[in-house]
């Protein structure tokens, strides 16, 4: 099974999809949680293999090489409206994770990346992402 292959590394939890160098080093933080991480290399990466079903919610930095996070942000927003997509920013860059938010992100983390922290928002991020398709009926 290759990186990019779109199979979960673990049978059980949520389905996550883990985009950008930052996140793929907060996989091992999310060790003992509720989630069944995929990494991928990019954002066209991540978007191949959203388009595969399997996954509710997407963990990505905004800055990463390629198509940087907001284009994936735009992209999973536009294309897959019932995916959650919570995006890493780095120290002093609190502006660009509120720009993430009003573009479609579901929630945003400050790097240093800590292990409660991610965990919480993306649960939180999957509970806005479910109300918000309940609430489109």
């Amino acid at each position: 099974m290759g990186k990019d292959s779109g199979h979960q590394k673990k049978d059980a939890g949520t389905p996550l999809l883990v985009v950008g160098s930052s996140a793929k080093s907060g996989l091992s933080l999310l060790d003992g949680h509720e989630f069944s991480a995929t990494p991928c290399r990019d954002a066209s990466d991540a978007l191949r293999i959203l388009g595969l079903g399997r996954h509710q919610i997407v963990l990505c930095d905004l800055e990463m090489p390629g198509k940087g996070g907001m284009v994936l942000v735009n992209s999973v927003h536009a294309g897959f409206p019932d995916v959650a997509v919570v995006v890493i920013t780095r120290p002093g860059k609190l502006r660009h994770g509120i720009l993430a938010m009003i573009a479609g992100a579901s929630g945003y983390i400050q790097a240093p990346l800590q292990p409660e922290i991610v965990a919480a928002s993306l649960r939180t991020a999957m509970t806005r992402k479910l109300l918000d398709s309940a609430m489109r009926g």
